[in-house]
Parts: C-alpha cells; structure tokens; sequence
C-alpha cells in the first residue's frame, strides 16, 4: 500500500519478481480491510492461489475441488462399431492427475442397467470384465465406461457394438430305413423305403446307392424340401453288392447317413 494506493502481484515461486503491478486501486479513504490473499502482509507470500477484486467486493478463495482435473476414461476393448459375440473381454482405461490407476473406481453397463465394477489388471493396465453376449439378443448395443476417483470426480465414456452370435442350425436326420429285396433270374431289386426330417425346415437332397466291395453300382437321388418328407427308391444290380447306404443334406450342407448290410 503506497498512500491512497493499494497495489498486487503475483508471480511463479523461483522465478524474478516482476517490476509491474498486476492490481493498482485507488482508494482515499482506505483505512483498512483485505488484499489478496485474506490480509494485509508487508513481507512476500508465497502461494498457488491468487485472487484479488475490485469495487469493494471481498477476495473469494477458489474452492479447492474446482481446480482439480477430472480423471479420463476410455475403451480399449471394445471398440466403438466392432461386431462380438459369445464372451467378450471388456478393457477400460483410465488415468487421474492425482490418483493411481488402481486406485480409482471404474465401473461399466450395458445400455440403461445397474452398474457394475470392473476390477483393475496390473498385467494389462486396464480395468477388466466379461460380458457374455449369448444372453442377449442379436444387435446394437451401447457399453458405458464411468471412472470416479478419490475426489469425486467422475468422468464417462461409451461405444456402440453389435452382437452377432449366428444361429445354430440343426442338421438333418434320417428317421427310417426300410428296405425289400426281391431277386428275379439274375436281378436284385432293392425297394428303399425312407423317411428324413430336418427342424429346420431346410431339407435338400436324398441319395441312396448300392455298393459292392465299396464300390458303387447303383443309384437314385430325389431333391426334397421342408422339414420332414418319406419316399420309396427302387435300385437294381445284377452283380453281387454286400452294401446300401442313404444319405440326407440341408441347404447347409449337414449331413446325415445310414448304410445297412446286404
């Protein structure tokens, strides 16, 4: 304070005291009252606040929680847009100015449900969970990240990803084999009563083949469809066959066959 004047400055610890005054006031009645720091003090204060006010308001010390840093939080895995399924790892990473990793609360959900705490790794540096996806149904699905620390700040995160577990198609099933052989002169006919089902409902194709030693020779197919069908297959041979085999394939490709033992 010089006469009628009131004057401040604030500079970084360990470096010059700069020649200008940050603050200048006028006041020709001043007696007493407050600069800066809460009270007058003719001696250099050392501090890692300053505040200083004009027009007779009073200096606010800032509140302390204002000035710390929220902590950040983000998704290592997975991530936004990515298509999963069955159980899936779930990586959040997360940092604070102040605490440690392992020291903050991070905890996750999926869409609108209860949080849940996921546990931090020391290996991976992350804080983990498991989602196992076949309990929901296929689709997006929004996860959210919230990471708290020590001081109550929080900070969120999310991503979007897709569920796809497929669908478990049922092969197809041979149900009956039924089969008549009737042998004129020197001729074997092999009546084939068949009966194939599929739940599904995606049934393609019918073979039932004579063999002989392993070879085949003779045969008849027929082209189905639906869940369930049954046919008749009348082969001839006039040679020796020690062998029938059918057998039955979906739209997929799955296979299901049956031989019997002339």
């Amino acid at each position: 304070m010089e006469g009628s004047e009131l004057k401040a400055k604030v500079w970084p610890a360990g470096t010059d005291e700069p020649t200008e005054w940050d603050v200048v006031e006028t006041d020709s009645d001043h007696t007493d009252g407050w600069v800066g720091l809460g009270s007058f003090d003719p001696q250099r204060v050392e501090t890692d606040v300053f505040s200083a006010v004009t027009g007779g308001a009073t200096a606010q010390f800032p509140d302390s929680e204002t000035t710390e840093t929220a902590p950040s939080v983000s998704w290592a895995t997975p991530t936004d847009g990515e298509v999963t399924s069955g159980e899936v790892t779930l990586q959040i990473a997360a940092s604070d100015e102040e605490d440690t990793a392992d020291a903050l609360t991070v905890e996750h959900r999926i869409g609108d449900a209860s949080w849940n705490v996921a546990t931090y790794n020391a290996e991976t540096g992350y804080h983990e969970s498991t989602w196992d996806t076949t309990g929901v149904d296929g689709g997006d699905y929004q996860l959210e990240a919230r990471v708290t620390d020590s001081a109550g700040n929080s900070a969120t995160a999310s991503v979007t990803v897709t569920v796809d577990n497929g669908t478990a198609s049922n092969p197809p099933k041979i149900e009956t084999m039924d089969v008549t052989r009737t042998d004129i002169d020197d001729w074997s006919r092999f009546d084939v009563d068949w009966t194939v089902t599929d739940a599904d409902g995606d049934l393609d194709m019918v073979v039932t083949t004579l063999l002989s030693q392993g070879t085949v020779v003779a045969a008849d197919s027929t082209r189905v469809s639906g869940d369930r069908v049954s046919y008749t297959h009348r082969l001839r041979d006039r040679g020796q066959v020690d062998e029938l085999r059918i057998t039955v394939n979906d739209v997929e490709n799955q296979v299901d066959s049956l031989s019997e033992t002339l």
